[in-house]
């Protein structure tokens, strides 16, 4: 990998898996009154997967550390690498530690699109 990554010591790979979230809303705590599984319209298991990891790098910050993010392109490579099972998704790397000089980036320059742009109130 490349250095940025793999000089970070400490590296979590954030996991989802759609089989072990599907199966708790089969419990009976969980199910519907008929017992049956509703159609997932969006796969949720990937919000509570970014979810954690807003967590795991606002903690970070929170301790002074600093926190990246990186995608994982080869899921299998790293399944085999690391040993993860198949019904679980990588879906990247959280990468903890003591930042380096803060290096500003040139796409900085172009700014940002206006507020009215991306914020919508009570219609589009």
């Amino acid at each position: 990998m490349h250095p940025f990554i793999s000089e970070a010591p400490a590296q979590i790979v954030i996991c989802t898996s759609e089989k072990i979230y599907k199966d708790r809303y089969r419990e009976p705590d969980k199910a519907g009154d008929d017992g049956e599984q509703p159609e997932w319209p969006t796969p949720y298991w990937h919000t509570d997967a970014g979810c954690a990891l807003m967590l795991i790098l606002l903690a970070a910050v929170d301790q002074g550390l600093a926190g990246a993010f990186v995608g994982v392109w080869d899921k299998d490579g790293l399944r085999s690498l690391l040993g993860i099972p198949e019904h679980f998704h990588p879906i990247g790397i959280a990468l903890l530690g003591h930042g380096d000089t803060d290096v500003k980036s040139p796409s900085l320059k172009r700014g940002r699109r206006p507020l009215g742009e991306v914020l919508h109130y009570e219609h589009w």
